[in-house]
């Protein structure tokens, strides 16, 4: 299962880099952001089959599953 943010026109583009500050110091974070068609797809590459993919206002969820090998 999977369960992240996905691209949805947000201002800054598909490929960001975020700043973070915690007790701990400042860290720079990548962030990609998928279409939900195009993550659909690198998933059905990876693991054959999706069997539910949804998004909500803020986020997309994806339950997959790889086939067993006979």
């Amino acid at each position: 299962m999977i369960s992240d943010s996905y691209w949805r026109g947000q201002e800054g583009g598909k490929e960001q880099v975020q700043v973070r500050e915690t007790d701990k110091g400042t860290y720079e974070i990548y962030k990609y952001y998928y279409a939900p068609e195009e993550l659909r797809n690198l998933l059905e590459h990876s693991f054959s089959r999706v069997e539910q993919l949804q998004t909500t206002h803020y986020e997309m969820i994806c339950i997959a599953r790889r086939k067993l090998k006979p």
